[in-house]
């Protein structure tokens, strides 16, 4: 399945107002996606937010951190981000680079 199938799946959002749509996905006993795209409007953002109930996280973290392609790097939590995340059974990290105009999402699925 190619990265933008992948994230209407995933994030549950049309993907047609976002570009260059990067997807990983790590496959064991918990399995995990990650999106790295590029976003033209912030208010496009705004579904996937209230979707996933995320709320705002000052860590920015990523949730898992070994065997990720380098592409999937979100920055450190700085003025120019912004950092939402989603705790529970299916924790969600979403990092949003102002600068750049480019977010990255983390769906972990036990």
């Amino acid at each position: 399945m190619e990265a933008r199938n992948w994230f209407e799946v995933v994030v549950h959002d049309d993907s047609s107002p976002f570009s260059e749509i990067q997807h990983y996905t790590v496959q064991g006993i918990d399995f995990s996606h990650h999106f790295r795209f590029h976003y033209a409007e912030l208010d496009d953002l705004t579904p996937i937010i209230e979707q996933h109930e995320l709320r705002p996280n000052r860590s920015g973290d990523p949730i898992q951190i070994h065997g990720l392609p380098k592409w999937y790097a979100p920055p450190s939590a700085n003025m120019d981000s912004a950092t939402f995340s989603r705790d529970g059974s299916e924790p969600i990290l979403f990092v949003v680079d102002h600068a750049k105009q480019i977010a990255f999402f983390e769906f972990i699925h036990p």
